[in-house]
């Protein structure tokens, strides 16, 4: 931008160089004004452009529905990013009686899915209720729960 806090002769030019990226999903259109002392004063600018969303999807656990206290168990998360923008900062967490477990995923990009694997190992017995959540920068967050019995 050579324009700003300077005035520009009637025969002269100046030049704005704009990028207009919508927060919102889908096409969409704002306008550009330019005020001026003329007598059309704003000059307004259409802008059009397009706008990018990571959103979580689908988040689908499977492993084992038995398994032994104070052994590792090891679960398979699918994390989709059902948006039309990368995914950022998603990390797993995994919570329950006598469990916890964390796990960095990164960045999943538009339209894709990625399979990661936690292991916990169960501190106590008895019927359990895993509770997994994802989280993201720019996603959102789910949670899944998984019901498992741990035993001796």
């Amino acid at each position: 931008d050579n324009c700003s806090d300077k005035s520009v002769l009637s025969s002269g030019s100046c030049s704005i160089d704009v990028t207009f990226t919508p927060s919102v999903e889908g096409a969409r259109n704002a306008t550009l004004e330019i005020p001026h002392d003329g007598a059309s004063s704003p000059l307004s600018v259409p802008l059009a452009g397009f706008g990018s969303v990571a959103r979580l999807g689908m988040v689908k656990v499977s492993g084992p529905k038995k398994v032994r206290r104070s052994k590792k168990a090891t679960y398979k998360v699918k994390i989709s990013n059902a948006g039309t923008a990368a995914a950022t900062g998603l990390k797993l967490k995994v919570s329950g009686k006598g469990i916890k477990a964390k796990k960095s995923v990164g960045t999943i990009a538009a339209g894709k899915t990625r399979a990661v694997k936690v292991k916990v190992r169960p501190k106590k017995t008895g019927k359990v209720k895993l509770v997994i959540e994802v989280t993201s920068k720019n996603a959102g967050s789910k949670t899944v729960k998984k019901k498992i019995t741990v035993r001796k």
